[in-house]
């Protein structure tokens, strides 16, 4: 698979981060067997932000994941902020033109 700039990786961080809170899984088994033992390429490289998000997880292992994908500041801050649950896309309102 090839490698994603950083900003396409974070386009789809951020569309999986969106569906995972509009439909969440039924079951911890379901959210085990979709991110942390799924063999998807799209999560070699940003599984654990996921994980963070719904477990403990070890803190240098997922500054080594935000860090080594290329992600500007602002990417990482906003990611950040998802995980500790400061940020939730499904609720941001999205302004309607008549």
């Amino acid at each position: 698979m090839p490698t994603l700039d950083a900003n396409c990786l974070f386009a789809q961080f951020a569309l999986f981060a969106f569906l995972i809170e509009r439909d969440p899984f039924d079951s911890q088994s379901g959210f085990d067997k979709i991110v942390i033992n799924s063999a998807l390429p799209f999560f070699d490289s940003i599984r654990l932000m996921f994980v963070a998000r719904f477990r403990e997880v070890d803190v240098s292992m997922l500054e080594k994941e935000l860090n080594g994908n290329g992600f500007s500041s602002d990417q990482r801050e906003f990611i950040k902020r998802w995980i500790h649950r400061e940020i939730d896309l499904s609720r941001i309102p999205v302004p309607v033109s008549i």
